[in-house]
């Protein structure tokens, strides 16, 4: 997981390389994830909230537009 951002817009980009689906406990990003509550994977053109927990698909990445 890493974050690219600049003064218009934030992304967190995440890759699953494991078999199995994983959960990501967004917590210990919370820093780089403070003022967002949702995100966009650019990928999938799937929306969900930033919170929690995220699960992510074996062997797949994610580029999240953060909101």
């Amino acid at each position: 997981v890493y974050f690219r951002y600049n003064e218009k817009e934030s992304v967190m980009v995440i890759l699953n390389n494991d078999e199995k689906e994983q959960k990501l406990d967004l917590k210990h990003f919370a820093e780089s994830l403070n003022g967002f509550t949702k995100g966009k994977d650019i990928l999938s053109d799937k929306e969900f909230p930033v919170q929690n927990t995220l699960t992510i698909p074996a062997k797949t990445p994610m580029v999240i537009e953060l909101n």
